[in-house]
């Protein structure tokens, strides 16, 4: 069993600076864009994003089956590498969703609960937190002209994290998030977290000291949201492997309401291309429900961004591990 203490450890203790990841090495993906001789004359020319990813649109489907589902998660490690301090640092991830705190409504104080795709740190930090007062400072999402914190209440419990991410300079963020938010730092403090890196989230299932450690797995906008399809049934035999029988698996990711493609690449704000998956809601949870776990619950959320809110954006999912989950998985 894993010892859950305030305690920071990296699988990898390679730590790069800033300046050598930007030296970093085109991708697999990168390189089978490039080959693309239209894309590549849109690079070439600097040409604008919404041109940029016009060609993205009509090709995405092949060059993610060309390249393969390893190529895509380690071109998203890269990325998130590369955009960790950016992406720590914009203001829209500054708030917990509120599916976040229907979860920890699943979980008993002082449970156990593993993040998958932990980023930041933001999730993770606010469950093992117990300073009330900083614990607002998380729950500013609107919703009806009203805060989170005015909807919901303030949380009571403390829930032990474990958080893992593929991105050792996610993890770092991470790290220093928890730090600036009063973990890690008094001795009389038992708000435990754990941040793990260079974990697949795919693939959690083989990390030897996990075992059926979790009460609850909690993956925002991580897990199915960069998922290529053929690794949506190995992800919940992991999350099986690694949750107690009865335990809660919530996860939130993009809704495809619309019949969009699967695989999806978009030219972010940074620059960077970026992979996200497509799943319908259906679809993972008839993969949940042949892996043993039963469909508790399924929550809708906007997404604001720039201004502009996008109805029902997200899907967040809470899946419970059944019998048959505890029987075909131990």
């Amino acid at each position: 069993m894993l010892p859950l203490k305030k305690w920071r450890v990296s699988l990898n203790q390679v730590v790069h600076d800033e300046k050598e990841i930007g030296m970093r090495l085109t991708t697999l993906l990168e390189a089978a864009l490039l080959e693309d001789e239209e894309f590549a004359h849109l690079k070439a020319a600097n040409t604008s994003a919404e041109a940029a990813q016009k060609r993205l649109d009509e090709i995405a489907t092949k060059i993610c089956e060309k390249v393969g589902a390893d190529a895509l998660i380690e071109h998203m490690r890269v990325v998130y590498d590369k955009t960790a301090n950016t992406y720590s640092a914009n203001p829209e991830h500054k708030h917990v969703p509120d599916a976040l705190l229907t979860f920890m409504g699943y979980c008993s104080d002082r449970a156990h609960v593993l993040d998958l795709g932990c980023g930041f740190g933001r999730d993770a930090t606010f469950m093992a937190l117990r300073d009330p007062e900083v614990r607002k400072e998380f729950m500013g999402r609107m919703k009806d002209g009203k805060t989170a914190f005015e909807r919901f209440g303030l949380p009571t419990k403390s829930i032990r994290v474990v958080g893992i991410d593929c991105s050792e300079q996610m993890v770092l963020a991470a790290d220093r998030f928890a730090e600036a938010h009063g973990l890690f730092t008094d001795p009389g403090d038992f708000s435990d977290t754990v941040f793990l890196d260079r974990i697949d989230m795919h693939k959690i299932g083989g990390v030897p000291c996990f075992g059926e450690l979790f009460d609850g797995v909690w993956s925002s906008a991580a897990l199915f949201m960069h998922t290529p399809q053929t690794l949506i049934h190995p992800a919940f035999e992991s999350v099986a492997k690694v949750l107690r029988f009865g335990g809660i698996f919530g996860v939130s990711y993009a809704n495809n309401s619309g019949g969009l493609p699967y695989d999806n690449l978009r030219y972010s704000r940074t620059g960077e291309i970026k992979y996200f998956s497509r799943p319908t809601p259906r679809i993972v949870a008839v993969v949940a429900s042949a892996s043993g776990f039963i469909l508790r619950e399924e929550q809708y959320s906007d997404f604001e961004m720039a201004g502009k809110v996008q109805k029902d954006f997200f899907v967040t999912q809470f899946f419970q591990k059944s019998r048959c989950a505890e029987r075909k998985y131990s």
